[in-house]
């Protein structure tokens, strides 16, 4: 009866279910860690044709400019004087109520104060790919580059002094967001999920913004108006350079051929209003923020990363408006403006690595690793 009431047991549908179950389980687990290995060997591959790209586009750079050099017989210095020519400020004076805007024009209106309403408003129209005019274009760069003058090498994010004490509810939030390269369906999507920038939201969009996606203008412009609106008001908007914020890179990976493609009669001007904000752009960022002990603790966020060579001290007393391109062979001509490229390249070009140490960036040919 015991050993009948056992085997009952075992063939009950109750075990039956159990071990479909853990079949099941063991199954979906297996297919988990295959997907893992998968999704890391396609990581691994799109790296690789990113880096293979660049390197290819960077040894082509560079073959041009040495026959500059041979054909024209000049120095270093020469040569990068060729080359920010294309950002220099007698070419950049032009007000946007020189642009008139045409009776046919369909597009949304921006008032020369800039406010959240139009900021809303800006989203929305990008949303819905509409293409804005070139006079807000205009006025947007050239605010932006007033505005970035302003700043320093270094974003202080100050997360300690609260701007609201009243406001216990609400606790500060950092938002810090990697490339967007140009997917303004990514921006709104994170505007959507987590609010538009406030006292207390605070965005830093570190770098990488144009080249490759479908509407790099439209997120370089939406950063651009945000940083003036929100970093201005409530200091909670902030922008770090990438390696793509580059001269050289944006000619060479898509940005002004969008450029081009949507504002052909002005886009030799807006191309040289965009190289001068690339280049004022800050190159790091610091987050100060207390910790549950109610010690400060510092956060440096920055597009590449650090070297055993950097040196805060310099990143902060240099010139980073002064080398229009990172990545060409223009080194500097003093000692002391080949360590200051030096850094700024291993601040936006370098990459991390699985083993111990720091060592030339031998995939990129540029920076640290």
């Amino acid at each position: 009866m015991s050993s009948s009431g056992r085997n009952s047991g075992a063939n009950s549908p109750l075990s039956f279910a159990d071990k479909a179950a853990e079949t099941i389980q063991k199954n979906f687990r297996g297919f988990k860690d295959r997907l893992k290995v998968r999704e890391k060997a396609a990581f691994n591959i799109q790296q690789l044709i990113e880096y293979s790209e660049e390197q290819d586009h960077l040894n082509l750079n560079k073959f041009f400019l040495r026959w500059i050099k041979l054909i024209k017989h000049t120095d270093n210095e020469e040569i990068n004087r060729y080359i920010s020519s294309s950002i220099q400020d007698d070419f950049m004076k032009i007000s946007e109520s020189e642009i008139k805007i045409e009776s046919n024009y369909t597009g949304i209106h921006l008032s020369e104060e800039f406010n959240q309403d139009d900021f809303e408003k800006l989203v929305n129209s990008f949303r819905n790919e509409q293409i804005l005019h070139t006079r807000y274009v205009i006025m947007i760069l050239n605010r932006a580059i007033d505005y970035l003058k302003s700043l320093p090498n270094i974003n202080e994010i100050n997360c300690i002094e609260d701007p609201e004490p009243e406001d216990k509810d609400n606790e500060f939030k950092v938002n810090v967001v990697g490339d967007l390269h140009g997917q303004f369906i990514d921006l709104y999507t994170i505007f959507d999920l987590n609010g538009f920038p406030s006292k207390k939201n605070i965005y830093l969009f570190n770098g990488d913004f144009v080249d490759r996606g479908a509407q790099q203008c439209e997120v370089l412009l939406t950063l651009l108006y945000g940083l003036v609106l929100y970093g201005g008001k409530y200091n909670s908007f902030f922008l770090n350079r990438g390696n793509h914020e580059d001269y050289g890179c944006s000619v060479r990976f898509g940005f002004k051929e969008e450029v081009m493609t949507k504002y052909c009669l002005y886009s030799k001007l807006l191309m040289k209003k965009c190289a001068q904000v690339f280049v004022l752009l800050p190159l790091m960022s610091m987050v100060y923020q207390k910790n549950n002990k109610h010690q400060i603790n510092r956060i440096l966020v920055v597009h590449g990363g650090i070297s055993k060579d950097t040196d805060l001290n310099l990143i902060m007393s240099l010139e980073r408006s002064k080398f229009p391109s990172l990545d060409g062979i223009y080194s500097g001509s003093t000692e002391k403006e080949r360590r200051e490229k030096q850094q700024m390249q291993d601040l936006l070009w370098s990459d991390p690595q699985s083993s111990l140490g720091c060592t030339f960036n031998r995939q990129r040919h540029i920076a640290k690793q």
